[in-house]
């Protein structure tokens, strides 16, 4: 015994315990023949052995593999567990490797309680089929036999090792420089497919692929496959440059890793340093506001996550030369990473650095990346001018026309007998000279990119000369560029007129504008307004040709250069004292202009499309254009080129330049008080002001000031009965004040202004205050108002003294400064003393309306029962404001009045075939609490005989009386569907004369407005629907009992859902997996039981309303056609009737 407690208690082997439990178990066998047999039995009785292969194993190919089988065991041998005269013999089943020789120790065979074999090698499991399910496992049998001749028989499985499957994916990437997300990982940021060709395609080997430079390239192992591990993922990954070699020299690709990683997946193929031309570095601004944008990724990491980092720094693929594409190849290494203990004999140096880092089987794959110049084709500009001979003679300089008017690339306006001296300017992002040009249809200059047409003097107006000039940079790539001259004479029109408030930069020394600057500030210009500027601009022809002009935002290369220019212009130009003469004045502007024109001249050589505009041009076709000025952070400016262009008939153009600055001012906030609201006495209410907002980028948070300022009632007090004790109490604070001795004032005048205080706002100071809506009863309704005031900070001077710390300025007039100073909402007062400028904020005010409505109905609905009353216990009703002046007034049916009625008449026919139920209902519905006290509008000696206190219930319709009948519609009686239609398929009524006068003229009922109230519900209770979840619970329970009733119990994943159906469905407190307990399964069956009845029953009614439908035809309700096509009489979709045959 102590051996069995040792072997459960200390952590035996499993083989250890299965050892021991098979002898208790043969020692029990055999006592109990030595108790049972005869002393010549016992001595004539032989058992068979038991034979033990010993425990799975998993070895590398070429493994030397040790089998033991001393577990063996034969209890006619002595001593219990000993085998000693036992012999053994061993034997490969396997089909492929039934060849393998087991030799013991002595070398003499497959004999003996211990042997050995050697696992095939590598090469030998290799040549094994992939389809034959042995080519990993060898299976080997071991039999034993004791000195009596029995024998037994087990078997141990020796499994190979297979070999990891690595896997590289690619993923090529350009730049999209639309994207900056701090939130994004490189590829985020480099969207753009920039494989040329990947495998297979256009001649490539299944591992080749060829790139674009300048491409972010990334490798990626992830798909790589392991079939031993638990993960199916190897162990490690190993990157290697083969070619060229990881050793040598090749600037901007990774050698890949020097050490095996479990988080190696992923290679990031181009590497570099700080500056170098392959580095991208992505700002993302300071998202920590920390004042830097320090926290960098310096991209060494190699796993893919997203950046939280304030840089990304990526390196893309260096540049290549044109015709010379970069080969590099790439290997894969992964290794499953079995422990040297399991593996003893095995080892992989796969980083060839002499030490063993893979102590498994290693898998390897090989890439090839051919990286391509991707050279941009040149752009060629064709500029046309005199020659130096023709300008002397007094010719007319060649006009360009505007393309996009003219539809002709580079065409030039010229005068008949003019020598044209034609221009390429080239723009090559990869050669910034040396270009080679070839013309035709003009005569090129040798050696220069210039070329001389002359035009015969002849030429009649409307005759074109056409040419081209073929560009060709140094990598061959050409580009044929076209002109053409149209002989003519014209006068170009002029562009100007754009007012521009700051004036112009101009050429010292031509004195011409250069630029012209219009100075605005950001935000709201001035209240009528907003924050729209409009410009207008004058175009003319002096040749009387129509004309059209148009405007285009432009930046210059360097924009931030040019802003700041202009800001430097603007500030030197402000510094200019009022009275400074003349001389002074010009000279002060020349400087300025001067020190700004370089930066400026460069800028309009070289404008561009801005990615992102400034603003939104409005009427940017007309000769007047408008736009939102953009909101900045204080402190902060901007600002655009704008070009007003007027282009005449044949295409000629004039441009004026302005340059649109932006500075940013402290604007006005925005007060939003949130939506108005209704709500009922009592309740708790939330204001929301959290849509407020500053307009000023970067300003700190807005301050908030609530305030309540008054109500309104329906009916004025005045006119409703005095307040009764408790509405006193309710209304304390909100429209009076109630003194300690029970006595009031009213705090709230004839027009709704509080004039007194009050405390019943909390959390004033912030974006969500709240209150408790006052409580009362003799009030259709009451209009709380609030006022939301919100003010930014900083402060004004409001005495021009250059500081803003006066706390006692007097005398200050709101009207002319439009500030409000006193904190009323409002820039009426013209006297105002005592103001502190630190507390002269920017201010905006709004207000918010709260109106609580009396909990029974309010307005025409004149008590808690109206709607039910007016419907005379037909289909609920609901208040409704038809004239959407935020108080109910009359009662509304839910759907369309022909569902209505075919709903009613549904409900009285299932009431007919079950009249006991009916009765049961309707009962019920008089027994409620309260429901015989109330008053319905009866005279008190009809409700004697009625329903509910006789309890005699008769199926509906019952009987009419309509000479005693209680009148409720009136009108009169205008068809043969009026009351029909006008008890909204209620109960049922009928046409009564009511003034004695021989015609009908009210539809009246045929009992009590108490019974038609109650027999209407009683009918309501054979409505019943069945939902979606309820069919999903009733067919879980139904699987619950069919599997719980199962013989034998399920198993696998019958099981499974069995446990969790228990779980789901059984006590809060079950053991789990147990069967159900009687309660439970009383429990189970009693839901089926109530879900399969309600099942039923929404059935039956669904029959119903779908048979008193089809009954109604195409009567006319009075409804709108969008309505029925929607209603529960529409079609359904699917089909409706038998198969066709």
């Amino acid at each position: 015994m102590m051996m069995l407690h040792s072997v459960w208690s200390d952590g035996g082997s499993a083989a250890a315990r299965r050892k021991v439990m098979i002898t208790l178990a043969i020692l029990a066998l055999v006592a109990s023949v030595m108790v049972w047999a005869s002393p010549s039995s016992q001595a004539q009785a032989n058992h068979a052995p038991f034979a033990d292969a010993g425990s799975d194993q998993t070895l590398n190919p070429g493994a030397s593999v040790s089998l033991d089988g001393t577990g063996s065991v034969d209890v006619d041998g002595g001593t219990a567990g000993d085998c000693g005269g036992c012999e053994y013999e061993w034997e490969v089943e396997t089909g492929p490797y039934d060849w393998i020789e087991i030799t013991n120790d002595d070398g003499s065979g497959a004999s003996g309680d211990e042997v050995t074999f050697n696992v095939p090698s590598e090469a030998f499991v290799d040549k094994v089929a992939d389809s034959d399910p042995q080519k990993y496992e060898i299976v080997v049998r071991l039999t034993v036999t004791d000195d009596d001749g029995a024998t037994d028989s087990d078997t141990v499985s020796i499994n190979i090792n297979q070999r990891p499957v690595a896997d590289i994916q690619v993923y090529a990437g350009l730049r999209d420089k639309d994207i900056l997300d701090g939130d994004l990982g490189r590829q985020g940021h480099f969207p753009t497919d920039a494989v040329i060709d990947g495998p297979g395609e256009n001649g490539n080997r299944d591992n080749e692929w060829d790139i674009m430079e300048g491409a972010y390239l990334q490798l990626d192992g992830s798909g790589s496959t392991d079939e031993n591990p638990r993960t199916g993922l190897p162990s490690v990954y190993q990157w290697t440059r083969i070619r060229p070699a990881a050793s040598g020299t090749l600037a901007g690709y990774s050698t890949g890793n020097s050490t095996a990683l479990a988080s190696q997946l992923r290679l990031n193929v181009a590497t570099g340093a700080a500056g170098d031309d392959n580095e991208t570095i992505l700002d993302f601004g300071d998202l920590d506001d920390d004042g830097d944008t320090g926290t960098n990724d310096d991209g060494t990491v190699a796993v893919e996550d997203p950046v939280d980092g304030e840089n990304l720094v990526v390196y893309t693929l260096p540049d290549v030369q044109p015709n010379a594409p970069q080969t590099v190849f790439y290997q894969l290494t992964v290794c499953d990473g079995i422990d040297a203990a399991t593996f003893p004999d095995a080892g992989a140096d796969i980083t060839d650095d002499g030490d063993t880092d893979c102590t498994g089987r290693t898998g390897a794959t090989l890439i090839r990346i051919v990286v391509h110049d991707t050279s941009a084709t040149p752009e060629v500009e064709i500029k046309a001018a005199l020659t130096s001979s023709s300008a002397a003679r007094g010719d007319a300089e060649p006009q360009s026309t505007v393309s996009q008017f003219t539809g002709v690339e580079n065409q030039f306006i010229v005068d008949a007998g003019s020598t044209v001296l034609l221009t390429a300017e080239v723009e090559d992002d990869d050669q910034a000279d040396g270009h080679n040009h070839r013309w035709t249809g003009a005569t090129g200059v040798p050696g220069t990119a210039t070329a001389t047409v002359r035009i015969p003097a002849d030429a009649e107006d409307g005759d074109t000369i056409d040419g081209s000039v073929t560009t060709t940079d140094a990598t061959r790539i050409s580009v044929t560029t076209t002109f053409q001259l149209l002989v003519g004479e014209n006068t170009a029109p002029t562009a100007g007129g754009v007012p521009a408030n700051m004036g112009s930069i101009d050429n010292p020394l031509t004195m011409s504008p250069v630029i012209y600057v219009h100075k605005v500030t950001d935000g709201f210009q001035n209240q009528r307004d907003g924050s729209t500027v409009m410009l207008r601009g004058v175009g003319n022809d002096a040749d009387g040709d129509s004309i059209i002009t148009a405007w285009a935002q432009r930046e210059g290369p360097d924009h931030a250069a040019l802003n700041a220019a202009i800001g430097t212009w603007i500030g030197a130009i402000d510094a200019i004292a009022d009275d400074a003469d003349a001389t002074t004045r010009a000279t002060a502007i020349a400087t300025a202009s001067g020190a700004a024109l370089g930066t400026v001249g460069g800028a309009l050589q070289d404008m561009q499309e801005p990615d992102e505009p400034l603003f939104e041009l409005s009427g940017g076709l007309t000769d007047t254009v408008s736009f939102d000025v953009p909101n900045l952070e204080n402190g902060e400016d901007a600002g655009t080129i704008l070009l007003f262009t007027v282009i005449d008939s044949k295409g000629a153009s004039d441009t004026q330049i302005v340059y649109v600055y932006v500075s940013a001012d402290d604007d006005l906030p925005d007060a939003k008080a949130g939506g108005d609201q209704q709500v009922d006495p009592g309740s708790f209410v939330r204001l929301n002001g959290s849509a407020s907002g500053d307009p000023d980028v970067g300003d700190a948070p807005l301050s908030y000031e609530w305030s309540y300022v008054g109500a309104t009632m329906d009916p004025a007090p005045d006119d409703r009965s005095p307040f009764s004790t408790s509405e006193v109490d309710g209304l304390d604070g909100w429209i009076l004040d109630k003194a300690d001795d029970g006595t009031w004032d009213y705090i709230v005048n004839a027009d709704g202004m509080l004039t007194g205080s009050s405390d019943k706002l909390m959390a004033a100071d912030t974006a969500y205050p709240w209150f408790d809506a006052p409580d009362f009863t003799g009030f259709n309704n009451i209009k709380l108002t609030f006022r939301l005031r919100v003010s930014d900070t900083g402060g004004t001077d409001l005495d021009d003294d250059g500081t803003i710390g006066d706390t006692a300025v007097d005398d200050q007039d709101e009207t002319m400064l439009e500030i409000d100073l006193n904190g009323d909402c409002d820039t009426l007062d013209t006297d105002v003393d005592g103001v502190v400028e630190a507390n002269v904020n920017g201010s905006d005010c709004d207000t918010v309306v709260i109106t609580v409505v009396n909990r029974f109905f309010s307005g025409n609905i004149s008590g808690p029962d109206h709607c039910t009353g007016l419907s005379l216990g037909g289909p609920q009703t609901y208040p409704f404001d038809s004239d959407e002046d935020g108080v109910a007034d009359t009662c509304s049916l839910d759907t369309t009045r022909r569902a209505t009625v075919a709903r009613q008449n549904a409900l009285e026919t299932l009431a007919n075939l079950n009249p006991t139920e009916f009765r049961t209902a309707v009962n019920a519905v008089c027994a409620a609490a309260g429901f015989k006290q109330r008053d319905y509008g009866d005279d008190p000696d009809d409700l004697d005989s009625d329903a509910c206190e006789t309890e005699r219930v008769s199926p509906p319709p019952s009987a009419a009386d309509p000479a005693t009948a209680e009148v409720f519609f009136s009108g009169a009686i205008t068809g043969p569907d009026f009351c029909t239609n006008h008890s909204l398929g209620g109960a049922r009524t009928y046409p009564f004369d009511s003034d004695d006068d021989g015609v009908a003229d009210v539809c009246s009922l045929p009992t009590t407005r108490r019974e038609a109230i109650a027999r209407q519900n009683g009918l309501n209770t054979f409505i019943v629907t069945f939902t979606a979840p309820e069919q999903t619970e009733l067919t879980e329970r139904e699987r619950l009992v069919e599997l719980e009733d199962t013989d034998p119990e399920p198993t696998g994943d019958d099981l499974d859902e069995l446990n969790e159906l228990r779980a789901k469905y059984g006590a809060d407190d079950r053991t789990e997996d147990a069967e159900l307990s009687e309660t439970e399964r009383a429990a189970v069956d009693a839901s089926i039981t109530a879900l399969t009845a309600k099942s039923e029953n929404a059935t039956r009614y669904s029959d119903a309303v779908d048979a008193a439908c089809r009954a109604l035809g195409s009567q006319d309700f009075g409804d709108a056609a969008s309505a029925l096509a929607r209603d529960a009489c529409a079609p359904r979709s699917g089909p409706t009737g038998e198969p066709l045959s």
